[in-house]
């Protein structure tokens, strides 16, 4: 850090001499910014010259595309994608707009550069004085005046910028004041006429309070004792407690009732801000499981509208050409789209898990008209009513949870195919089933225990598709249904995978 800081300080002591004594070695130079190149072509070898200058240009050129790189992405990020969410997935029309934008930009960037001004330093300090004549009453009246509102802030923002733009355009100085000083007092002016019709909002230390509305208590412990601590922390008034992975260590499906953790848990509990957390821990040490040492971290969780959180993360997603996964709260991006309207809930299957994606690209890509499908492991019924909405007759949708056959029915009766969809438990499922087309989106383990049963389902010539599979664990499970099928490569999509043939 010692040596950085004498090496930079040489370089801009030197820089700064240079350009203040070299109009007594030049003294024909007018221009303060030419001083430097000049003394380097006319004092300096060729190859020298070329150096210096070109090392300084280089930089100044990928600072500018960096930044209208940077500028692009904003404008695309957050202004294009809050308007149009539903097109996150459209890559095509993405790069299309984002080239445009970019474009754009440099063409404006170009105008600007056509005829700089004599001193680099004036467009600084014009982009200063911007930023000034913008962000400096928001910024103050909003963190120190508890009457400011949003609708003050914007109306400050832009009669500042666009004041200050206009009167260092046109070099105007009305009463001999400079820009920035006139632009800063109608900045102000607009604050106070805006701030009148804007929502008021509460006092600061309403806000605090209210802001922070729930306690966390986080213990790490094993998954043995995660049940037992769980109960502790309900008897001390948690208000709900929860299991969480210590080292992101993945746990597959368990079966119906089955509460599988890691071996090294978080349990998590939630207390209500008003709690008397020292009380709390207390009562938690008279635990013989904790004792009077454990260990804990005690958090404020933001007050958040959940349900909104919640709904905000789910957005329409397309698969293959012409499928599309939709959430009901969102507009349709495509009507003439195959469209399955499809909401987050309790079983199951919603397109966002790389395996469910694999296999709805799969079946977008098969010709599914008049064809019969089983859809084993059906979950949600994603996958079966995906079938159906790309043109399957009549599909066959099991699973061994009662929980996702009422989802899958639900999904199906609101996407108008629950007459072609036949849901059956294991036990209930008819003898001699056989169908065109057969997709298992399930767990491993099942993937291979069942092989026998699977295998027999496809009719000879018909598809299969298989999912769920960690990619390492690909081969292992590719050797159960070699015999019967011809497999096509393995399709992956993160460390998953997909596994696909036709039956011989």
């Amino acid at each position: 850090m010692i040596l950085g800081t004498v090496v930079i300080g040489v370089l801009m002591r030197g820089i700064h001499l240079a350009g203040a004594l070299g109009r007594a070695v030049l003294p024909g130079l007018d221009v303060p910014d030419l001083v430097v190149p000049t003394l380097m072509v006319q004092l300096l070898l060729p190859l020298l010259a070329g150096i210096f200058l070109a090392a300084p240009l280089a930089a100044i050129m990928s600072t500018i595309n960096a930044q209208l790189l940077q500028s692009s992405a904003t404008i695309i990020k957050d202004l294009y994608l809050s308007l149009q969410p539903h097109q996150a997935s459209n890559e095509r029309r993405l790069k299309r707009i984002s080239s445009l934008v970019t474009l754009v930009l440099g063409l404006l960037l170009l105008l600007a550069a056509w005829r700089p001004p004599e001193m680099i330093i004036w467009l600084n300090l014009l982009a200063f004085g911007g930023m000034e004549a913008v962000f400096l009453c928001p910024l103050v009246l909003g963190l120190y005046w508890e009457r400011a509102n949003a609708a003050g802030a914007l109306s400050s923002m832009i009669t500042g910028g666009a004041s200050y733009a206009a009167l260092a355009g046109f070099h105007l100085q009305p009463g001999g004041f400079h820009p920035i000083v006139m632009a800063l007092a109608l900045s102000l002016l607009a604050f106070l006429a805006g701030n009148r019709f804007g929502r008021r909002h509460r006092l600061l230390t309403e806000i605090t309070r209210t802001a922070m509305p729930w306690i966390q208590l986080k213990i790490t412990t094993t998954g043995q004792q995660a049940d037992t601590l769980s109960d502790a922390l309900t008897e001390s008034g948690a208000v709900s407690v929860t299991f969480q992975d210590t080292h992101d260590v993945p746990v597959y499906e368990p079966l119906p009732g089955e509460t599988r953790l890691w071996g090294d848990t978080d349990v998590i509990g939630l207390y209500d801000a008003a709690t008397d957390m020292a009380t709390v821990v207390d009562v938690l040490k008279a635990q013989p499981l904790l004792g009077e040492n454990f260990s804990y971290k005690i958090e404020q969780l933001e007050d958040k509208d959940w349900e909104r959180e919640w709904m905000d993360n789910f957005h329409p997603m397309r698969f293959g050409e012409r499928l599309w996964i939709c959430p009901s709260w969102r507009p349709v991006p495509d009507p003439q789209a195959v469209n399955v309207m499809l909401d987050p809930g309790l079983a199951f299957g919603t397109g966002t898990h790389p395996t469910t994606a694999l296999c709805l690209q799969w079946l977008d890509g098969l010709d599914l008209r008049g064809k019969t499908v089983i859809d084993f492991g059906c979950g949600s019924g994603i996958l079966a009513i995906a079938a159906l909405k790309l043109g399957a007759a009549h599909v066959v949708g099991i699973d061994i949870d009662p929980q996702a056959i009422l989802a899958s029915r639900d999904n199906a009766q609101r996407n108008g195919v629950a007459e072609r969809l036949a849901l059956y438990l294991p036990q209930q499922q008819p003898q001699h089933l056989h169908a065109d087309v057969v997709v298992a989106n399930i767990l491993v383990g099942p993937l291979r225990e069942l092989a026998p049963l699977i295998i027999d389902l496809p009719r000879p010539g018909g598809a299969l598709g298989l999912s769920g599979i960690l990619a390492s664990q690909a081969e292992s499970v590719a050797q159960a249904y070699a015999a019967a099928f011809a497999l096509d490569p393995v399709a992956e999509n993160d460390e998953w995978c997909r596994i696909t043939g036709t039956r011989r």
